[in-house]
């Protein structure tokens, strides 16, 4: 699972704590609570060999 760096003062909406974002089957997740931060792909698509960009926190 690959972890991405909390902002300065980004939090989770939920339970408060400094937001560590971890990727679960498509959707990040506060990895304090467990709740889904950011949503399943959105309907985006991916195109073979290029990266996925990150999604920003908020």
């Amino acid at each position: 699972m690959a972890h991405a760096e909390p902002a300065a003062s980004a939090r989770c909406p939920f339970c408060g704590h400094p937001l560590r974002v971890v990727q679960v089957h498509g959707h990040g997740q506060c990895a304090t609570c467990g709740t889904n931060v950011q949503p399943c792909c959105d309907g985006d698509s991916c195109t073979a060999g290029q990266p996925v960009p990150e999604r920003p926190a908020g």
